[in-house]
């Protein structure tokens, strides 16, 4: 098992080893971890197909250990280990560019089809040229002292169409979004919210709970509406009331391979070249992590890969941390080249 190391020990490694000090204190400002993650959020998306799922790391709110260049700290904390117990590479980005007041729309990382890391930057024009540099090298500060070296950067101006309301629009929805507020919270329906949209002549209503609770209050909830709406002699409104959708997606907050241990793996070898890692996947029954590779099975060092690669997963799979949470399920990896060939 391996050693479980806090930002305290972390910082007490770095602290024993002689480095220039301007590096060592960028490296221990950005670099410290701000807390194991708890999940990966909307913005993860864990797609399914023929029974393997398929990470596609697609993150807009959105890092990880900032893992430092220094050999003696890289000896002792597993590289994986130090990803999973820190913040994913968007989230990072975006928390460390919002501390510095920048006004950031999103940040993504994605790996196909290219490897590329986007901050979206909200303002004008004028705002976007006068930051887009700065915000630059921000985000290759941290990709340097991480030793992420795949991504290209792409720091980009949100196009935001702001819709124009006039005085009159804003005036009717602050008066009936409010009035159907306040009546349909005083007869105790359970509703989650009131949209009303004067350009369309449509108030939007979302129902919360079963769909037995919405087919009994749906025509209720209608007729409040349009006699609220009526009573302010609004004409040719249409209501909405729907049912809140869920997400298609059921998350199992228990699957913390799919929401932690495969996101880590994945950030991990897509992030430095040379692993050569091109897709991560995995398959729950029998638990399989899949690994594809731009190698060909014939390159002289791809076997040396294969057992790199196998030997960080497993050193993670069997930490402490992770290897408490999957209760010791047996599981194997598959190290893939180009050419499909197994190189593990």
């Amino acid at each position: 098992m391996n050693e479980k190391y806090s930002s305290n020990s972390l910082k007490e490694e770095i602290d024993k080893i002689n480095v220039p000090k301007d590096k060592l204190d960028n490296a221990i400002k950005i670099g410290i971890q701000k807390g194991r993650r708890k999940h990966l959020g909307v913005n993860r998306k864990i797609g399914y197909l023929t029974g393997v799922a398929v990470l596609f790391i697609s993150l807009f709110v959105g890092s990880a250990f900032i893992f430092s260049p220094i050999g003696a700290i890289a000896s002792k904390i597993p590289y994986l280990s130090a990803i999973f117990e820190s913040e994913p590479l968007d989230e990072l980005i975006l928390s460390n560019l919002e501390d510095k007041g920048y006004k950031i729309g999103g940040v993504s990382v994605s790996t196909s089809p290219e490897k590329e890391v986007e901050v979206r930057v909200q303002g004008t024009t004028s705002y976007y040229n006068s930051v887009k540099k700065d915000i630059e090298q921000v985000v290759r500060d941290i990709l340097d002292s991480k030793q992420y070296d795949s991504y290209s950067l792409n720091v980009s101006k949100e196009n935001i169409k702001e819709l124009q309301l006039t005085e009159n629009e804003k005036n009717t929805i602050s008066t009936l979004k409010g009035q159907i507020s306040d009546k349909l919270t005083k007869s105790n329906y359970n509703f989650k919210s009131v949209e009303v949209a004067p350009w369309e002549k449509v108030i939007y209503i979302n129902v919360k709970g079963s769909n037995t609770y919405y087919k009994n209050v749906k025509s209720d909830i209608e007729e409040i509406t349009k006699n609220i709406v009526e009573d302010n002699n609004y004409k040719g409104y249409v209501v909405m009331v729907n049912k809140e959708q869920k997400s298609l997606i059921k998350k199992d907050d228990n699957d913390i391979i799919g929401s932690e241990i495969v996101p880590t793996i994945s950030e991990g070898f897509s992030s430095k070249s040379k692993y050569n890692v091109t897709s991560v996947s995995y398959k729950k029954e029998p638990l399989t992590f899949i690994i594809k590779t731009s190698n060909m099975s014939t390159d002289k060092k791809a076997k040396d890969l294969g057992v790199e690669i196998d030997k960080e997963i497993k050193s993670l799979l069997n930490s402490n941390e992770v290897a408490s949470s999957i209760k010791d399920k047996e599981y194997e990896v598959i190290v893939y080249s180009k050419d499909n060939k197994k190189i593990n």
